[in-house]
């Protein structure tokens, strides 16, 4: 993977990198902030802003797609021992 190394500095500020399931997490918070706004039936469709947001949304979703995946072959390989 060609992502740059993300983790946070641990107690005695030794560097901890950050899990491919925190990285998984991270990835799909934007898919499921999208999902609860366009689940809400009262939200005002005519909107910029927000359907600039959910426009947004839906494009970072969409370019996070294949990272999802190697996301989730990288944990199922560590859960084979691969």
């Amino acid at each position: 993977m060609s992502e740059r190394k993300t983790g946070h500095r641990g107690i005695n500020g030794e560097w901890i990198e950050e899990s491919p399931q925190a990285k998984l997490r991270n990835k799909l918070t934007p898919f499921w902030t999208l999902s609860s706004i366009l689940l809400e039936e009262r939200y005002d469709k005519s909107n910029i802003e927000l359907i600039d947001i959910i426009n947004r949304l839906a494009k970072q979703c969409e370019e996070s797609k294949d990272l999802i995946m190697q996301l989730i072959a990288e944990t199922e390989n560590k859960e084979l021992g691969i």
